[in-house]
């Protein structure tokens, strides 16, 4: 059960990212600086109605566990509301091809077609690790929020594709009447969240992340492990 979401929100002629439709995630720190979700090895390249993102070997890294899950985020400088009744979908096209990454392993990296409301931290992504693919149901541990959670939801009789690294067609939809929202990937419902409070808008990004705990204080998501990905045809309501 999906709706197909109606506008093109970026057709990517590139050959740079274009300024007016993204930005990089940036986390506040406590002496006003700031931690972007930027791999500084990243090879970023917009072109032919495609974004294609590889980093060879992560390096980011980070004490807290959000900014160290982050390797690389673009948001949409567009936000899009979320009716108050009736149904609107979100949709994109991704593949991810992890580079010395452990198979099946989720934690090791991922690439996510993220949709967000960045105002209240809650989180309803569609992903892949190029193995298998999968939807997060995230409430960032934002100030004042008591009960912040990751849920990573996959169909284990879902198999996107028997080649690994193949594109899949992903999804959000949100149901305001019955307070809901439904995870497809290819057209298949991997997850379904009921009860959900409906946020007002969201953004949608373009993500490569990782989900591996920190430890005593210090970053364990990488060793040695990279990801290329690409996003397109990402479709937003008109």
């Amino acid at each position: 059960m999906t709706t197909q979401a109606g506008r093109l929100y970026d057709p990517y002629l590139g050959p740079a990212v274009d300024p007016a439709k993204w930005f990089h995630l940036e986390f506040p720190l406590p002496d006003g600086g700031s931690y972007v979700a930027e791999e500084p090895t990243a090879t970023i390249v917009a072109h032919d109605g495609e974004l294609r993102v590889a980093v060879a070997e992560f390096t980011k890294s980070h004490a807290v566990q959000p900014m160290d899950n982050c390797k690389f985020l673009l948001l949409s400088t567009e936000d899009f509301q979320i009716p108050a009744a009736g149904t609107v979908g979100f949709s994109a096209t991704i593949t991810a091809d992890p580079i010395g990454a452990t198979p099946y392993d989720v934690r090791d990296g991922f690439a996510a077609f993220v949709v967000g409301d960045m105002v209240s931290g809650a989180i309803f992504d569609v992903c892949t690790t190029g193995d298998v693919a999968f939807a997060i149901h995230e409430q960032l541990p934002y100030p004042g929020v008591e009960r912040p959670y990751t849920r990573v939801v996959q169909d284990p009789l879902y198999v996107p594709s028997a080649e690994r690294g193949a594109s899949v067609r992903c999804s959000v939809e949100f149901d305001a009447d019955a307070r809901k929202v439904i995870w497809s990937v290819n057209g298949a419902v991997v997850h379904e969240a009921e009860g959900v409070t409906m946020p007002p808008s969201v953004k949608v990004g373009t993500g490569i992340f990782t989900v591996r705990p920190v430890e005593d204080g210090e970053s364990r998501s990488s060793h040695g492990q990279g990801m290329s990905a690409s996003w397109r045809d990402i479709r937003v309501p008109e």
